[in-house]
């Protein structure tokens, strides 16, 4: 009985590939409904980010996106204003994934100071020469601070203090007008 030989000419040893250093999650700035991330690549060996979030107040990881490896930042979209999130980068190559360091951001909305329509109600067969207010109107519609102004009357906040200077109003806060009604009947 014989047995054969093999000979062999050469042997190929693959290289071992290392999970990837966790990269350093460094901005996270809110806009309105959306948060733009940037990182640092600490490894130079992976390929690819995955972008995570998450609510604040709990909740699981949702994986947002997947970016090259060469990326540095990113925008996740779609998320509620005024609602806290937290937010991380993994790094990620074929020997697994690092996970980075956190950060948390709120988006915001753009700040609205245009009210929601309103009218003063106009008041005929009043007193001449008599000093006329106006029924109250509450204010909506605006998520900021809002400027009120008049010309040729004053005005009350919330039942404050009459003025005639320029100032500001909040959403939710009452607003009367007045004025000297004419000194002539029909104008």
């Amino acid at each position: 009985m014989q047995h054969g030989s093999v000979k062999i000419v050469s042997i190929t040893v693959a290289n071992a590939v290392a999970v990837p250093n966790a990269p350093t999650l460094n901005t996270a700035t809110a806009g309105n409904g959306q948060v733009a991330l940037g990182w640092t690549d600490n490894s130079g060996n992976e390929t690819g980010f995955k972008v995570y979030y998450k609510p604040t107040a709990g909740g699981n990881w949702t994986l947002f996106t997947t970016t090259a490896a060469n990326a540095t930042s990113a925008t996740v979209t779609g998320l509620n204003n005024g609602t806290s999130y937290d937010f991380r980068i993994d790094s990620a190559n074929s020997a697994g994934d690092a996970t980075g360091n956190t950060k948390t951001a709120t988006p915001v909305a753009p700040a609205d100071t245009t009210p929601d329509a309103f009218t003063f109600t106009d008041q005929t067969g009043v007193a001449l020469s008599t000093v006329i207010e106006s029924a109250a109107i509450t204010v909506s519609g605006i998520n900021s601070v809002a400027a009120i102004s008049v010309t040729g009357g004053e005005y009350s906040i919330n039942g404050g203090a009459w003025t005639s200077t320029a100032g500001t109003v909040t959403s939710g806060q009452t607003v009367k007008v007045r004025h000297t009604s004419s000194a002539a009947n029909s104008t």
